[in-house]
């Protein structure tokens, strides 16, 4: 073991991070005999939870004397699994602030209009005059996430990315050129033969398009008719350019949870075995997932908030799924268990939702359609013109921007914490 791992923080009492440098010691010193007992294999159970908090509750520690470098050191003495390695550095960085992590998801949008005006959205009314990202940055992007976190995933989003084709595809090409994680979030209503033709000749980790329910209430919710239709025809075009492709690009569904769709839950999962979908993923609706367009949403007469009465059918519907997802079933069902079970305390109990801790700017961010980064709408607003990937992951601003994220209140239950 080591005797004392900070040795290299002896500084000058006249320091001014000593004080905070010295509690920093202490309280690791302090569990570090603890730490070492701790079986990080598979996950942390309540106490093993606690004894990690105590290790870790820390206050931000200014970046002297190569502390980064040491705390990276220091965790690679430890010898634990990559799995729980990688926990750890997630829980030191959000402790300290200081990212020893790399963002494992980035989501860029490609277009900036959508052909949808859905109810249970509000990205659509995004109309900003800022100048838009060209090939040209977006290429000079994607060298920079080849280089910094080639291992992260590239998603190419909204608002609707099929209606920039031209720029998706030459974005997606490059990309597969340096071997990146590539996904792609579209509805799905333009997706055409050839389009789907195209997409299963790149190298595409998995193509998500959008359906909430059957017939009428996919209608409804994303506000045209025939929208069902057009999904499944997509769908299906996918699937079929897959199997004869031999491919292995996965065809995912996004299926947002509201109160118009809770009783088509089950039957839906069940016949999206027969479109040829391979994973889906369950969104719990929030109230304004745009953060900026519809600020004076409530509670009250929404109707897309499950209500008080159907909390029970939901419950009902949650632990279906759950015994779905331990069996293996198919279509996977790619939600973390602890996501699924906390969907329906998440509806009932409102603002007073407790969340888990989320990495939200550790290992994930959004790059706008006008190239700036934001997390949640809490900054960095850091633009990809202006500064390089690492040099934002580093900046001030985004320690600031981390900051805001942990203090946030906010009712939420996105899937940011399921990448670490």
């Amino acid at each position: 073991m080591l005797k004392n791992p900070f040795n290299f923080l002896q500084l000058s009492k006249k320091s001014k991070y000593c004080k905070e440098i010295f509690l920093y010691t202490k309280t690791f010193l302090k569990n570090f005999d603890k730490f070492l007992k701790i079986n990080f294999s598979a996950d942390l159970t309540k106490k093993q939870r606690k004894t990690v908090n105590d290790i870790l509750n820390l206050k931000f520690i200014p970046k002297v004397l190569g502390l980064k470098k040491k705390i990276l050191e220091l965790i690679e003495s430890i010898h634990l699994s990559d799995k729980d390695k990688n926990k750890l550095m997630y829980l030191v960085s959000y402790n300290t602030t200081i990212p020893l992590v790399k963002p494992k998801g980035i989501s860029v949008d490609i277009s900036d209009r959508c052909n949808l005006r859905c109810r249970i959205c509000n990205q659509w009314k995004d109309s900003n005059k800022h100048k838009k990202l060209e090939f040209e940055d977006i290429k000079i992007l994607i060298d920079q996430i080849s280089k910094f976190c080639p291992d992260a995933m590239l998603e190419f989003s909204g608002q609707e990315p099929l209606l920039k084709k031209d720029l998706l595809l030459r974005c997606l090409e490059y990309a597969s050129r340096k071997q990146l994680n590539l996904a792609l979030s579209t509805n799905g209503v333009l997706m055409d033969e050839k389009t789907a033709e195209q997409f299963m000749r790149l190298n595409i980790h998995h193509i998500a398009l959008s359906l909430d329910g059957f017939k009428e209430t996919q209608d409804y919710l994303r506000n045209k008719k025939g929208c069902f239709e057009e999904v499944i025809k997509g769908l299906k075009l996918l699937g079929g350019y897959k199997k004869n492709m031999g491919v292995d690009t996965t065809i995912s569904i996004t299926t947002v949870i509201n109160d118009k769709n809770i009783n088509e839950l089950l039957e839906l999962y069940d016949f999206l075995k027969e479109v040829q979908v391979d994973s889906i993923n369950f969104n719990a609706y929030i109230l304004d997932n745009s953060y900026f367009f519809n600020k004076k949403a409530t509670y009250e007469n929404n109707e897309f908030w499950v209500s008080s009465t159907r909390i029970r059918d939901l419950k009902e519907v949650i632990n279906k799924l759950v015994a779905l997802k331990k069996e293996g079933s198919k279509p996977i069902i790619t939600n973390p268990i602890t996501q699924l079970r906390a969907i329906p305390s998440y509806f009932s109990n409102r603002n007073k939702f407790k969340k888990e801790i989320c990495f939200a700017g550790y290992n994930y961010f959004h790059i706008t359609n006008f190239g700036e980064i934001t997390v949640c709408g809490k900054g960095p607003h850091l633009n990809i013109k202006d500064y390089g990937i690492e040099e934002i992951w580093k900046h001030p601003d985004f320690r600031k921007t981390r900051l805001a994220v942990q203090n946030c209140k906010k009712p939420c239950l996105s899937n940011c914490f399921e990448l670490i």
